[in-house]
């Protein structure tokens, strides 16, 4: 069990995105390695679990981006590397 219903559209796939951005999600992506070689261990419970919104249509990856990077510069570069 996903823990996600999925319900259609675009505003319930930003309403999702927008949820899993305020519960702080992104600080369970911890860094290992070095390098190029650098990779993130994740807490399955804590992912974003936007595909259904993402492959119907719903939501687009440039959005979900751009999110993204106003998540990050508005908690001090936390995130990205």
């Amino acid at each position: 069990d996903s823990g996600v219903s999925f319900v259609g559209g675009e505003s319930a796939g930003i309403e999702r995105l927008q949820k899993w951005l305020r519960l702080d999600n992104l600080s369970v992506y911890q860094p290992y390695g070095s390098g190029t070689q650098k990779r993130y261990l994740v807490n399955s419970d804590k992912l974003a679990k936007l595909s259904p919104w993402i492959s119907h249509g719903c939501l687009s990856p440039r959005h979900v981006a751009e999110q993204l990077l106003i998540f990050d510069a508005e908690h001090a570069g936390s995130f990205m590397p």
